[in-house]
């Protein structure tokens, strides 16, 4: 079993940020929330709100690494997990889409010809 990180405050233990998650998704062709996550990031981000513009780099040996996609904020949704005694968990859900640069568009367009 994981021994469980915490800090002292005011004389109580509080778990560290084990418990504080930004999960981004990407969205479905109809706009709507997948499934699952395209990626968990261990901390919140609370920058990330509805219409932010990000970049996106794929560090996955496996995939398309160093590939970069730009991608906007559709919509944010904040959970907390309330779990036995004084603590829980607060997960920011992040719903997002692809934006295409403005020469992919020109390409899809000459391709779709």
């Amino acid at each position: 079993m994981r021994k469980r990180r915490e800090i002292e405050v005011a004389g109580e233990r509080i778990p560290r940020l084990d418990d504080i998650a930004t999960l981004l998704y990407l969205a479905t062709e109809t706009g709507d929330w997948p499934a699952k996550p395209i990626n968990y990031i261990r901390g919140d981000i609370p920058w990330l709100q509805d219409g932010a513009v990000i970049t996106l780099r794929n560090l996955n040996p496996r995939g398309e690494m160093g590939a970069t996609y730009t991608v906007q904020v559709l919509a944010t949704q904040i959970e907390i997990h309330l779990l036995p005694g004084k603590w829980g968990q607060v997960l920011r859900k992040v719903l997002l889409e692809r934006v295409y640069p403005d020469e992919e568009i020109a390409q899809m367009w000459e391709e779709g010809k």
